[in-house]
């Protein structure tokens, strides 16, 4: 490993004295309130079920728009329980490939 280090310093060479000729800080946007991220869902938030087209698929479920906002009234508790879940690290995902 110290004979490959040596290699690449001899190829490649050392600065002695790098100068940064520009502010690190300055290609980061600072972004307001992403403590917002930390936060665990609300009932609220999952409501974007009624903005949703009817004739699209939104998961791999095949399960469209329609079908959600025809349904929500009896699933909301059980989706808002899942993403709570998930929040909180408590769902344990498992996938099993069909075939």
């Amino acid at each position: 490993m110290i004979r490959l280090w040596q290699e690449f310093n001899k190829r490649f060479g050392t600065s002695q004295k790098p100068q940064c000729t520009f502010d690190p800080a300055s290609l980061v946007n600072s972004v307001e309130e992403l403590n917002q991220l930390t936060v665990p869902f609300t009932t609220k938030e999952l409501e974007v079920v009624k903005s949703l087209a009817n004739d699209n698929t939104p998961g791999l479920d095949g399960s469209n728009g329609y079908f959600l906002k025809q349904c929500w009234g009896t699933i909301k508790e059980d989706v808002f329980k899942l993403c709570d879940d998930f929040f909180h690290k408590q769902l344990l995902y498992h996938f099993s490939p069909r075939g």
